[in-house]
């Protein structure tokens, strides 16, 4: 048995800060406790590995509900187009992208987000295997889904590829498969309707695209896709930013959860989605940054802090609820229990922050969730565990070679470039 103790650090624990320390043995928090660990009244019979973090705060694990992590290999390729001429710009060039090249931007991707306190994401994309095979090789934990689409005839082999590596990584602790219909206006309601029928047989989630644009809202309504069976505890909506009132009434009656993604909406000239109308109906909401081609950061940190204030005009949420919209809510949304909170039982996926910076004073416990929301940013994120492992500590990425994913990335990237 593996057993850490990280002592003397500040920590959120039953919604309030308090001073103590966690004691985490092999992939699962043992004890929290108020006051520095004695190991005179020890009662663990085992050697351990003891950190001090002093002047340093322990959250939850940060949760990217929605991204793309493989299109960090077209980062600031169209920085100023809105989402249909983006698209145009971006298809090209996800035609020339290999498994071999999907596999190191999201070992890559990964790289940036733990360095950023993220420890779970969600993403939708194609070569899911490889995406898969990348977060077993580095460590994060993730619900992958398979970009689906109809709109070309060929539904069955992208159908029968999911289930494939679904069945592959059906006992994996770390990784959960779901279904990625890309949105209404690529998937038929035919195409919906068997994704859901595989969806409940397998007890498995869907992510799609919803109501991202204005020109969606002309396209369809979510009334159209009642009869597709779409809406459950089981779909994550993502953006649903061109929502009406009806639309969010569908969403809170059949407890859809939405994922909303800010900074990409603001970034593609989306707007901005009706967040208050959604939470005075209780429906469950989660951060996502969607892919770095249209954000340009995997920072869910940063999302936090423009979701809070973008949305200002309709909601004030206490610092405590917005941490839990970034963190724990994103764990549920994706099917993970037992994590996304710091108590007895629930699996270590841990984001440690370095409070020893300016921005960080007066250092007062009943002001620190503040100074990490509005003065606070990711670059002082200090270490990140994910099921009871480091895999980014003080600068140094635990489980792969930084120069090495580097160079493979590159030469990713030229392939994908290339005429």
């Amino acid at each position: 048995m593996k057993v850490k103790i990280l002592d003397k650090a500040y920590i959120l624990h039953n919604d309030e800060i308090i001073k103590g320390h966690v004691v985490i043995k092999d992939n699962t928090i043992d004890e929290v406790k108020e006051g520095s660990f004695d190991p005179r009244t020890c009662l663990l019979n085992t050697d351990y590995d003891y950190f001090d973090l002093t002047k340093k705060l322990i959250l939850p694990g940060f949760a990217n509900t929605h991204t793309h992590s493989p299109m960090i290999l077209l980062r600031g390729l169209v920085d100023d187009k809105p989402l249909k001429e983006w698209l145009g710009e971006v298809l090209e060039r996800e035609n020339r992208m290999t498994k071999k090249a999907i596999y190191w931007a999201t070992i890559l991707a990964q790289m940036e987000m733990v360095s950023k306190g993220v420890t779970v994401f969600g993403d939708m994309y194609f070569h899911a295997d490889e995406m898969a095979k990348a977060v077993d090789d580095f460590g994060m934990r993730a619900l992958i889904t398979r970009g689906l689409v109809d709109i070309d005839g060929d539904l069955k082999s992208r159908l029968d590829e999911n289930l494939k590596i679904f069945n592959e990584y059906i006992d994996h602790p770390r990784i959960k498969i779901g279904l990625g219909p890309h949105a209404p206006y690529t998937c038929s309601k035919e195409c919906l309707k068997k994704i859901v029928e595989i969806s409940k047989e397998l007890g498995i989630k869907i992510m799609i695209h919803l109501l991202e644009t204005s020109w969606e809202k002309q396209q369809y309504s979510l009334r159209d896709l009642l009869e597709t069976g779409i809406f459950s505890e089981n779909t994550l909506a993502v953006h649903v930013v061109h929502a009406d009132e009806e639309d969010i009434q569908i969403i809170a009656d059949t407890n859809t959860h939405v994922v909303s993604c800010p900074v990409s909406n603001l970034k593609l000239y989306d707007g901005i989605a009706p967040i208050g109308k959604m939470l005075d109906k209780d429906i469950k909401i989660s951060l996502g940054t969607d892919g770095a081609s249209s954000n340009n950061s995997l920072d869910v940190w940063r999302e936090l802090t423009f979701f809070d204030l973008v949305h200002r005009d309709e909601i004030t949420l206490e610092t405590i609820d917005l941490i839990k919209i970034a963190s724990k809510n994103g764990y549920m949304a994706m099917g993970f229990e037992d994590i996304g909170e710091i108590k007895k039982g629930f699996k270590a996926d841990l984001t440690i922050i370095d409070l020893f910076k300016p921005h960080y004073f007066p250092n007062v416990s009943n002001r620190i969730l503040s100074h990490v929301i509005y003065s606070g940013n990711s670059g002082d994120v200090f270490a990140t565990m994910v099921d009871g492992n480091w895999l980014y500590f003080d600068g140094e990425f635990k489980t792969v070679d930084f120069d090495r994913v580097i160079r493979e990335f590159e030469k990713a990237f030229l392939e994908v470039e290339k005429n």
